[in-house]
Formats: C-alpha cells, structure tokens, sequence
C-alpha cells in the first residue's frame, strides 16, 4: 500500500486518531477506501524502533497475519514499505481492552473457547513455524 494513501486513512498519523500502542509503537485507526471501492475501518501499526521491535519483527507479522486466516484472529489488509502494518479495525479493541467491560460469565467462557481454537489452528491445524 502507498504511504499517501495510509496517510490520508489516518489523516496523517493524527494524535486523535492513536488508539493504543503495543510492541511496534503507535496503532492509528482510519477509514481506507479500497481500489473495489469499498470503505473499511482500519488500524495501522507503525513501527517505531524504541519499542524494541525491528525489521525481522515486522516482516515475521506481516507473513504470520497474510498466512492465517481465521475468526478469532486479527485480519491483514496490507502493509507499507515504510514499516506500516495495516489491519481490520476491530471496534472492541484488544481482547485486554474487551475483557475491561463488564463480560458475564458465560460470555468469558465463550472467549476461551475462542482462544483455544485460534490457539489450536495456529499451533497443530495450520502446521506453521511460528
């Protein structure tokens, strides 16, 4: 994907639009429009080095997330050459940050269940490396 094009979905890395941070750095959510047309939330991760990821890091995600393919698992739109991981906006967030909301029990239950499954399609279904 073009640097032009992630930055205008996030209208340039704005600071309003960072919702979270994890090991690559700041993850921005913005609106793409897609070459079908179609307009779709996204989140991008933009790998700043000081939070201890590299390019070995980034290139590791990117062949992960384009290989796996399943419900409980985040989905890759693309990525940029400029160290820019694109991925389907999920509105709940992180799993840390659904589980803050008040979960009933029979819906934690539901969640590992969840868990156990992408778990098991990453780990033995799949017969990856990673």
């Amino acid at each position: 994907m073009s640097l032009r094009d992630i930055q205008s979905a996030t209208k340039h890395f704005a600071d309003e639009n960072i919702v979270g941070q994890d090991g690559f750095g700041n993850q921005y959510k913005g609106q793409l429009l897609l070459s079908s047309g179609q307009l779709i939330d996204i989140l991008a991760r933009r790998l700043d080095r000081r939070y201890g990821q590299g390019t070995k890091e980034f290139q590791t995600e990117i062949m992960m997330l384009a290989s796996l393919k399943h419900p409980n698992l985040v989905s890759i739109v693309g990525f940029c050459d400029e160290k820019i991981i694109i991925n389907k906006y999920e509105a709940k967030g992180s799993l840390a940050q659904y589980l803050s909301d008040p979960v009933t029990w029979t819906q934690r239950l539901q969640i590992c269940i969840g868990i156990g499954r992408a778990l098991s399609y990453i780990h033995y279904d799949k017969k990856t490396q990673f």
